[in-house]
C-alpha cells in the first residue's frame, strides 16, 4: 500500500467518471435492492494495466459525499480493497434495517472510487482518483403495478415558462422512471430537453432547448432505462399551442 495515498489526504484530485475514464467498474448501471432481502452481490473489475485501490460506499444523493460521510442505510463489503488488473471483486450491499417509505422506491447511489497508483515521486506526483456514481433502487415488497409497466402511468405535459417551454413527467406511479434521453418532436424536428429521473408520485420538468415558437403537432420523445439497463423508445401526443 505504500504506493498509494490515503484517499482522506488534501491534493489528491478526484474526478467523476463522466469527466475521466474509470479503470475499475461495476457490472451493472443500476441496481436493485428488494426489500426483506439480507443482500445483493454486485461485482466489481479492474480491466486497466494497473493495480487500483478501491473505495465503495452508498450515499443518498449527495455529490460532495464521502466513505466518512455516509449516512445511507447501506453497508457494502469490502467497503475498500486493492484490486490487482483482471481481478473480479465480489462486493456485498447490505441493508441495515433503517424504516423507508413501503409505498414507494426509495433512491440511493453507490460510489465506487478508484485510486491509482502514484507515478513518479511523492513530491511531483500526479494522482487522479475516478468517483463512478451508480443508481441504487430499495424496492418495497407488494408495490402496486410492477417496474415493467411503470412507463404507462407517466404523462407528459409541455408548459410554456418564463424561460421557455419544459416537458413535464408526472409520475403516478411507485417506481423510479429515469430517461437517458428526452426530446420534444415537432413536423420533423427533435428538440433536446436533457435527461434525468422522476421520483415515485412527483414531477419534473425538463427543459426543452431552442423552442421558440409553439409547436403545431407536438409529442415527447424519450428513451426509458430499464431495470436491465436496456433503453426503450416512448412516445406520447401533446396538446399543441400551450
Amino acid at each position: 500500500m505504500s504506493k498509494y495515498i490515503s484517499v482522506a489526504l488534501v491534493g489528491l484530485a478526484v474526478a467523476l467518471s463522466g469527466q475521466a475514464q474509470a479503470d475499475v467498474v461495476l457490472n451493472s448501471t443500476r441496481f436493485i435492492y428488494p426489500a426483506g432481502q439480507a443482500s445483493i452481490s454486485i461485482s466489481a473489475r479492474n480491466g486497466g494495466e494497473r493495480p487500483a485501490l478501491v473505495r465503495l460506499w452508498v450515499d443518498r444523493g449527495n455529490l460532495e459525499s464521502r466513505p466518512e460521510d455516509d449516512d445511507a442505510p447501506f453497508l457494502v463489503m469490502p467497503p475498500m480493497y486493492l484490486a490487482a488488473v483482471g481481478q473480479n471483486q465480489q462486493v456485498r450491499v447490505l441493508f441495515t434495517g433503517t424504516e423507508l417509505p413501503a409505498d414507494r422506491e426509495s433512491l440511493f447511489w453507490i460510489n465506487l472510487l478508484d485510486v491509482p497508483p502514484l507515478e513518479g515521486t511523492e513530491k511531483d506526483a500526479e494522482q487522479v482518483a475516478v468517483r463512478s456514481r451508480l443508481k441504487l433502487f430499495y424496492r418495497p415488497a407488494g408495490l402496486p403495478g410492477s417496474a415493467e409497466t411503470a412507463i404507462e402511468q407517466l404523462d407528459w405535459r409541455l408548459l410554456r415558462t418564463g424561460n421557455g417551454y419544459v416537458l413535464r413527467a408526472s409520475n403516478a406511479s411507485a417506481y423510479h422512471l429515469s430517461f437517458n434521453e428526452v426530446h420534444l418532436q415537432d413536423a420533423g424536428r427533435h428538440y433536446a430537453a436533457g435527461a434525468g429521473t422522476v421520483a415515485p408520485f412527483a414531477s419534473q420538468d425538463f427543459p426543452v432547448a431552442d423552442l421558440a415558437s409553439p409547436p403545431r403537432q407536438p409529442r415527447a420523445l424519450v428513451l426509458w432505462i430499464t431495470d436491465h439497463g436496456a433503453l426503450v423508445r416512448h412516445e406520447q401526443e401533446l396538446e399543441p399551442n400551450p
